[in-house]
């Protein structure tokens, strides 16, 4: 089957994602499965918590990716998850902690993909 310059990307990102927040968020569990989908600003997470006895997913839409000098953020949508209370939870801290819902992309690697996809 041959994939589409998207099909390449999204998997591209996906798989950059999923390594920069297994690396920086180990202490709450692991990432067991990223899906960007750029067309329809949709990022899916299937995480393993610790403390959890099934997977949580995690959706994300409206999101972008934005770069301003030499830094890279993912700016964040609408947060929706598969426990009602985290989905509150995110999205306050989200309100409340994150310059206008701006996410910095730290990991040089990842900022670097980011900046050669998008």
């Amino acid at each position: 089957m041959r994939q589409t310059i998207k099909e390449i990307k999204d998997r591209g990102l996906s798989a950059g994602l999923k390594a920069m927040l297994n690396e920086k968020y180990k202490t709450f569990g692991r990432v067991l499965e990223v899906e960007v989908d750029t067309t329809a600003q949709r990022l899916t997470l299937l995480l393993d918590l610790i403390g959890e006895t099934e997977g949580v997913e995690l959706v994300l839409t409206e999101y972008a990716f934005i770069q301003e000098d030499k830094a890279t953020f993912l700016r964040l949508g609408p947060i929706e998850t598969s426990r009602g209370w985290m989905t509150t939870l995110l999205n306050d801290l989200a309100d409340r902690s994150l310059d206008r819902r701006r996410y910095p992309i730290e990991n040089a690697t990842m900022a670097g993909l980011m900046r050669t996809l998008l």
